[in-house]
């Protein structure tokens, strides 16, 4: 099956409504013009409203609604109505699930200088927090192992061997197929990122039958 590569175009012929229109296969491995260039042009124009139009488009999977998620937010952000047109009704879920909650946006804070850091007294304090935390912890985890090895705890000692065996020996396995698993995805993302598709149809592979045995499991 052949891939059509991705790409997008602006309509600026009605006044009040900028078009983009999106073409192609958008999917990972596939080389797409970035976000900044359509950024740049529609601070040029600054449209009245901006409608992505989907009428083009073909196979899509998470680029599509990364490139998505940037407009929607440059147009909030820019104060520029921003809709869609005929995208998969799986897009536009995905899209309103994604957009339904403002981005959070931490308090600006005051600019302090350097040397405010290394103000002794400043210093000292943060010191002391911390050492008195540090003991806070080693003496509530000491009397509840002596209230235990006593036999005064809420917990039974033969539970609480019970539990560390699960933690321990009992998880080795889920630990490792979970450790597989991620040194798996870790391994697709890389082959996309370097644009092996050997290499990346390989880990989707491994991939796909390691999700199938954590489920299993």
């Amino acid at each position: 099956m052949s891939v059509s590569t991705p790409s997008y175009e602006l309509d600026t012929t009605d006044p009040q409504t900028t078009v983009l229109l999106l073409r192609g296969d958008w999917r990972q491995g596939q080389p797409i013009t970035g976000f900044d260039t359509l950024k740049t042009r529609l601070l040029g124009i600054h449209p009245a409203g901006l409608v992505a139009d989907g009428s083009a488009l073909g196979e899509w999977d998470s680029i599509l609604m990364a490139f998505l998620l940037k407009c929607h937010d440059f147009c909030r952000s820019e104060g520029i109505p921003f809709e869609t047109r005929s995208l998969p009704t799986a897009a536009e879920k995905l899209l309103a699930v994604a957009t339904a909650v403002v981005a959070h946006k931490p308090p600006a804070s005051a600019h302090e200088s350097w040397l405010t850091h290394l103000n002794p007294a400043r210093l000292i304090a943060g010191l002391t927090d911390t050492v008195r935390e540090s003991l806070a912890f080693i003496g509530e985890v000491s009397t509840a192992l002596w209230r235990l090895l006593t036999g005064r705890s809420n917990t039974r000692f033969t539970d609480f061997r019970h539990f560390c065996y699960q933690a321990g020996p009992d998880a080795f396995a889920i630990i490792s197929l979970t450790s597989v698993l991620v040194g798996m995805i870790l391994a697709y993302l890389g082959a996309v990122r370097c644009g092996n598709s050997a290499l990346a149809s390989l880990s989707r592979t491994w991939l796909s039958s390691a999700c199938c045995a954590r489920w299993a499991y």
